[in-house]
């Protein structure tokens, strides 16, 4: 289904090869649904114990957008979704 990539935060500070992914990421990104973000996306990495999806939706309040993208991978491109809330983003890539 989904990779956890990580945190924007994280994952930028890997080295220059991953910032420039990030911003080829965000050039490409176009708005979806948080249903269809759900549908692509397992997001157990992000939940605490017993906590659902949705629950960690409704937790970040209004300031919560989903995307999808293009993220490149060692044998090319991959289709990614992300999370974005309160300015941060939480990335996944296809398997």
């Amino acid at each position: 289904m989904s990779r956890y990539v990580g945190q924007c935060s994280v994952v930028r500070r890997r080295g220059p090869e991953e910032e420039a992914n990030w911003q080829r990421m965000m050039e490409n990104a176009e708005p979806i649904s948080i249903e269809t973000f759900l549908r692509h996306v397992d997001i157990s990495p992000l939940l605490d114990e017993d906590e659902t999806p949705r629950q960690f939706i409704r937790s970040a309040g209004s300031d919560v957008a989903a995307f999808k993208s293009y993220w490149m991978m060692p044998w090319g491109s991959a289709r990614c979704w992300f999370l974005t809330i309160a300015g941060f983003d939480f990335i996944f890539t296809e398997r």
